[in-house]
């Protein structure tokens, strides 16, 4: 039984019912389609475990094998930047584009009242990899469209000069939004950055939040050992996260 039920499955990988990444329906909810126990299923996973085509989390699930995409943070560049670094093709879909009233805590770090907002899923291969949100000052976005957005670097069209960037990275739960969006289950481990992009005038340009899925994305960064680091690299810790500066 556990072997129809794993050739079954197998057949669905291949077929692409399930793509690479994607989270399988839990083992009760196998044990009721197939109309078998929930060793039996375990026993069907696991074949396919063994064969390299299955990946499981505790407290997470069993999803399709994936090559989990290294974010690095030695340097400031777009998702889409850090996708074709792997080899694989990026894809950005535009969620919403719309100037509104500033909101928290948006606001508070860009200093204006107007702001451009522009919601993206972000996907390698066909892979979602993460949905982000970016605030942009309405003086700075006054020429973006949404076909813009929806094809270039947002950094290459702005009317500046980008200097730097200081990012956040924290673990956190799924939402129900992040689920449907990112295709796993409420409360799967999450990774969320913040960022904050800096002009050459040191004024605050860009404030943005994205989340990313954290079977699927893996951030890097590599580590100098000497005498003297400066204070403005050096990473600082503050409610349980840790603060990491990229792109400096």
């Amino acid at each position: 039984m556990y072997q129809s039920l794993a050739d079954a499955l197998r057949e669905r990988i291949r077929d692409g019912e399930f793509r690479r990444g994607d989270v399988l329906p839990t083992e009760t909810e196998l044990g009721t389609e197939f109309d078998s126990s929930r060793l039996t299923v375990r026993r069907a996973l696991g074949i396919l475990r063994d064969e390299g085509l299955l990946q499981s989390r505790r407290g997470f699930g069993w999803f399709v094998a994936t090559q989990p995409l290294d974010h690095h943070l030695a340097w400031l560049g777009t998702i889409e930047q850090q996708i074709e670094r792997t080899g694989r093709s990026p894809v950005r879909l535009v969620r919403h584009f719309g100037f509104e009233e500033a909101s928290e805590p948006a606001s508070t770090v860009l200093g204006v009242e107007e702001l451009l907002r522009i919601a993206r899923l972000h996907l390698a291969d066909s892979e979602t990899i993460a949905h982000s949100s970016a605030w942009i000052p309405a003086s700075l976005a006054a020429t973006l469209t949404l076909d813009h957005v929806s094809n270039g670097s947002l950094y290459d069209l702005l009317p500046l000069e980008i200097r730097s960037a200081r990012q956040r990275i924290s673990a956190v739960s799924a939402s129900e939004e992040d689920a449907e969006l990112l295709g796993t289950p409420v409360g799967a481990p999450c990774l969320r950055s913040e960022r904050i992009v800096y002009s050459l005038s040191g004024s605050p340009a860009v404030y943005a939040i994205a989340i990313f899925a954290a079977h699927r994305t893996e951030f890097v960064v590599e580590l100098w050992r000497g005498r003297q680091i400066s204070a403005a690299v050096q990473p600082r810790r503050g409610r349980g996260q840790q603060q990491l500066i990229s792109g400096i």
